[in-house]
Formats: C-alpha cells, structure tokens, sequence
C-alpha cells in the first residue's frame, strides 16, 4: 500500500501493478479546488486499513477493506492529528485529537486528549482530555502485556509547561504515572517485546536524547544523547539500532547498542539526507537502512545485525523517503520509496540488492 498526493493504492507485490485507488480528498475548501490531504501513516489491521486525513476543511478518519479498496466505516473523531496506536489484540485504537475544528493541520487549538475507540465499528470505547492543555506529541506504544498505553504531552521543544510522559490504563484511560518537567519535545517512544523496556526518543533543537525507561515505575535507567530517530529494536529485546544525530546535525552513523546498558556494539557509515527509521527481517539477521548520500540520489543498505558489516547497497535515482523500508512476509523483497515518486521492489537476499520492479506515481 503507498501514498501518493491525494490517493491510496493498493500495489501488487510482485509485479507493482494498481489494483485499487482510494481518494482521502472527499470534500473541497470554498476555493472550489481540491484540499491535498495530510494523510496519517498507514495501519494495516484484520484486513483493515486505518488512516486519518486532514484538509483545509476537513478531518476524517477511514476504515478501508484491505481487499477491495471500499471503505467500511469512516468518522470525524474531532481532529485527529496522528497515526494509530493498537491494544495487543487489535480490538481497539487509540488517537491524539482536539475538540475543535482544525484552522491549520497539524497545529490545532485545544483542548487535546486521547480517544480510544473500537477498531470494528469506530465506536467510543473512552476518552481523556489534558488538563494542562498540552497537545500529544507522541501517541506512543501499547505495553507487552496490553495493560498500558505510553503517550507524551508538550507543545515544541524546548517548552516545560504542561510537558510529560504518562502511562494510560488501556481499558480505562486513567493515569497510572507521570514523567512531568521535562524541557524536551517528546517524539516517539517503542517497547521491547518482553515488556522490560520503554524506550522513549525526546527532541531538543540540538540536542535529541533516548531514554531507557522502567515501564512499570516509570523510572530511567539509561540515556543517549544525539539520537536522530527512535530505534528499531531486535525481537529477543536485546538490541536496538540508531541513528546518530539531532535537527542542527545530521549524522550518518548507525549504531547496534545493548538495550539493557545502552553501550555501543558496533557502529555503520550511510549516508546523511534521510533519517528513516530501519527495518529488521523477519529473522533477525538483517537491518535495511534507507539513506542519500547526496540530494539527487539514495541508497538502500543491508546490514549484518550481528557484526554490523554490509551485505549490500541499492542505489536509486532519487532521495529515498523517510518512512521506514519494509521486507516482504517471506523476507525475500524489501520495497522502499523514492522521491521520484516511484515504489522500489528489491530482492533482499545475501549479496544480491537487485531491482524486480518499480511502480511509477499515478496523479
């Protein structure tokens, strides 16, 4: 499935050919001229597609058969302005909202709050409003056992008022503790498999930190500083891997650490333009890193999760996008997209890197 400007596609694997378009453009402003959406990320669910748009006008939230491309319910869940999370069982969704109507995306007024609502039918399951008037700045991730929903509050980086870290009872919506005071944006946060560890990303202008934290007290257990983006963390919970860098530096290392003591077990040279997150094989034995070494061309490496040696590189004739690169059920393809506005589909074994298709931008 790929965005591109007002449309959804579904894209067929293995040859790159459309076979459904869905339009998260439904309404036009009074300028009589199409909104361009802006669009959440995809969540891929029992066969459902959950994503938010957001116009000029407008703010929807659609429920898309993953088959057929129809839509299956759709709503205004007042504002949203983030991609899902999910309880472990799927059962339920959880969305950062504001109560009123949206003069701009992505900085809405407030009140903001949380919405938890039923992923079969959209209904409301709760919902919590921040009583400080801080914004969600990151949705964050549901505990191993389901019990707990980690979601930050604060407004940019460098503001203290009204900026924390809370954990949500899932069922419920209340507070169970809180990280309050801190002078960093929250961005994003992840959790280990085993539940043992939250790993939580705060922004600064240029200064970004990942922090180690205990997700039953709340309590850090380790900090690393110049983290460009939140890690992507190995199955077993004992490895993650960064990128390093903030918003005033751009670094082109990647790092393995323990995600127990936060030390360094080996380090990888990419490129500096984009800051993608990475992407593990379903067996652990490879990360893929999308990257640009400069601004007209980018690459897509893979890298030995062990050793941290390169496997291989696939060049593109654009900057690859942000968003993460992803591997195929069966491990064999990873797809990654260009700024060209082109889908790569590239055979992901040992040694190889090759390009089997492309899918082209359809307007």
């Amino acid at each position: 499935f790929a965005l591109s400007g007002t449309n959804l596609f579904a894209v067929d694997a293995m040859k790159g050919d459309h076979k459904w378009r869905f339009v998260l453009s439904p309404y036009d402003p009074p300028s009589g001229r199409p909104s361009p959406p802006f669009p959440t990320r995809l969540s891929l669910t029992g066969g459902t597609i959950i994503i938010g748009s957001s116009g000029d006008t407008y703010t929807m939230l659609f429920a898309i058969n993953a088959s057929t491309g129809q839509e299956s319910w759709s709503l205004d869940p007042s504002c949203t302005y983030s991609s899902p999370a999910f309880s472990r069982d799927r059962a339920t969704m959880f969305l950062a909202v504001n109560d009123h109507p949206i003069p701009q995306p992505f900085m809405p007024p407030g009140p903001f709050g949380v919405l938890a609502l039923n992923t079969t039918n959209g209904k409301q399951v709760w919902r919590y409003t921040s009583s400080s008037g801080s914004p969600v700045s990151s949705l964050g991730v549901v505990s191993a056992d389901g019990a707990t929903i980690f979601i930050g509050f604060g407004i940019s980086p460098g503001g203290t008022d009204g900026t924390r870290l809370s954990a949500f009872d899932s069922a419920n919506g209340t507070i169970k503790w809180s990280i309050n005071g801190t002078d960093h944006y929250i961005h994003s946060s992840s959790v280990t498999a085993d539940g043992a560890t939250l790993m939580v990303l705060y922004e600064h202008p240029c200064l970004n930190i990942l922090v180690a934290i205990d997700p039953m007290s709340g309590k850090q257990r380790w900090r690393l500083q110049e983290v460009n983006v939140l890690p992507t963390i190995s199955a077993d919970g004992a490895t993650a891997f960064v990128r390093q860098g903030s918003h005033c530096k751009n670094g082109d290392n990647w790092f393995s650490i323990d995600v127990k003591t936060g030390t360094r077990k080996w380090s990888f040279k990419a490129g500096d333009v984009i800051s993608s997150p990475p992407a593990l094989s379903a067996d652990g034995a490879t990360v893929l890193i999308g990257s640009g070494d400069d601004i007209l061309y980018g690459d897509l490496y893979a890298v030995d999760t062990a050793t941290g040696a390169q496997k291989w590189k696939f060049e593109t004739a654009a900057v690859i996008l942000s968003w993460s690169p992803l591997f195929s059920v069966d491990g064999m393809l990873a797809f990654i997209g260009s700024a060209d506005g082109c889908l790569h589909a590239v055979e992901a074994a040992p040694s190889l890197g090759q390009q089997t298709g492309r899918a082209p931008q359809v307007s």
